[in-house]
């Protein structure tokens, strides 16, 4: 298997190509110049190079004719940005994971060249490495890709949700995957990601569906498409952030949670609400809803009573008159609200800001919503949830055959802090709780046996 890092091009090509006044013609260049393969492999020199606009498929058994000899055999995944496959390399002779491009827009591309980087920067073994980059070349179309190892196995998701059923499977994943196994692979995740944010690098999208559990019981964190440098380096502008903020502000009028830069509700509140200021306390936010699941067998559920549509109203019709009696007698709702936040008045830009939630939650919009959910509610410990769910049964039952103890709980709710400085300063900080519990656990087990 081979270890060499991709030719992403030089520190000069990418400044260059990065300019944030580039075209898209630009884009393009950058693209084919920093992708490796051959002539082969490259985009027709047309003005309309063949697959660019076109949202499309692999079928199986396809045959990519790209100097690196990929058959395509099955879709496995996909998401908002790319199509994963299993392939096989006809030169190594072996499976791989391929993720495809389909949306070529600006944007896009830049999202998936910054995952390509990431990705290749990250040397810890839990991380999914880049094996190469390069464009899959087919007879009617072009599509980047990168390509990884085949990781055979399921995510965390599914394992959790299948270790609840109460039938001989289940029975057998409660067995192999105790209380303490799973603690420990979040463990292994912790310390993944502290190997990241040494690198200065955040991935702002933790959740179970993006942890895959390997056939040995290894843990390997996948899906590195919002994943930021939190410092530039060399080759890094602010042109990626840009594009985060622009659309946010875009979907504002009509987001829902699929546009959302984050996945509700596992990411922090502050990648909602205060973008630019996000940092490596928002993975330990996602670090703890992953735990949250692997507790209650749900995302992390939320108190929030007022967000009937009837409270909404009455909040609205309350804010409208505030906001009126601060701007004077020359007082337009439609004037304030299409005015620059950054000219208003930092107390009457909150309200603004509110204001503009509410009338786009009342009109159905989820992004809002999530923020209005952020602002003022509280999450539910996982003993409330499954309290709730599973009503008189036995709380052993409800967790798995193994009770939920306030300690861990307790653990869980302190990553889970809507204010990032009352979480755990850094991953290891929370592997260290993690890992001290599970030693305790184990301890007084061999005392009372």
């Amino acid at each position: 298997m081979s270890t060499d890092e991709p030719n992403r091009g030089s520190s000069s090509a990418l400044a260059k190509a990065r300019r944030p006044d580039r075209d898209r013609e630009e884009l393009r260049n950058f693209v084919e110049n920093c992708l490796d393969g051959g002539s082969s492999t490259r985009k027709g020199a047309g003005p309309e190079p063949d697959g660019w606009r076109t949202r499309a498929r692999l079928d199986g058994g396809v045959s990519c004719t790209s100097t690196n000899h990929y058959v395509i055999k099955e879709k496995i995944g996909e998401g908002g940005m790319g199509v994963v496959y299993r392939a096989f390399d006809e030169k190594l002779h072996r499976d791989v994971a391929i993720k495809v491009l389909f949306q070529t827009d600006d944007d896009s591309l830049e999202r998936f060249i910054r995952e390509q980087e990431i990705t290749a920067c990250l040397d810890h073994p839990n991380f999914v490495r880049v094996l190469a980059i390069g464009y899959l070349s087919l007879q009617d179309r072009s599509l980047p890709f990168y390509a990884m190892p085949l990781i055979r196995g399921r995510t965390l998701e599914r394992l959790i949700l299948r270790r609840l059923f109460q039938d001989p499977e289940g029975l057998r994943l409660r067995r192999e995957f105790t209380q303490a196994t799973l603690l420990r692979m979040l463990g292994q995740l912790c310390l993944t990601l502290q190997s990241a944010h040494d690198k200065r690098i955040i991935h702002r999208d933790l959740k179970p569906s993006n942890i895959l559990i390997g056939p040995y019981g290894d843990v390997y964190v996948t899906d590195l498409g919002l994943a930021k440098f939190l410092s530039p380096n060399a080759n890094e502008t602010a042109v990626f952030d840009l594009h985060v903020l622009e659309q946010l502000s875009r979907i504002q009028g009509n987001g829902t949670q699929e546009t959302i830069m984050g996945t509700p509700y596992y990411m922090a509140p502050e990648q909602g609400l205060t973008p630019r200021s996000v940092d490596h306390r928002a993975d330990i936010f996602g670090l703890g809803a992953v735990l949250y699941f692997l507790l209650a067998g749900c995302k992390p559920q939320y108190r929030q009573p007022w967000l009937d549509p009837e409270t909404l109203e009455t909040r609205k019709t309350e804010l409208l008159g505030d906001l009126s009696r601060r701007a004077g007698p020359a007082f337009s709702a439609e004037a304030v609200l299409s005015q620059p936040l950054a000219d208003l008045d930092p107390d009457f830009r909150s309200m603004v800001v509110e204001y503009r939630d509410l009338v786009e939650a009342l009109q159905g919009s989820d992004y809002h919503r999530f923020r209005l959910t952020m602002k003022s509610c509280s999450i539910i410990p996982p003993s409330e949830v499954l309290g709730e769910f599973y009503g008189n049964r036995e709380s052993e039952e409800a967790a798995g055959n193994e009770a939920l103890d306030p300690i861990l709980e307790a653990i869980c709710m302190k990553a889970l802090a809507k204010r990032p400085e009352e979480r755990y300063a850094s991953c290891r900080l929370f592997w260290e709780a993690l890992h001290g519990y599970v030693e305790g656990k184990e301890v007084a087990k061999l005392r009372s046996a």
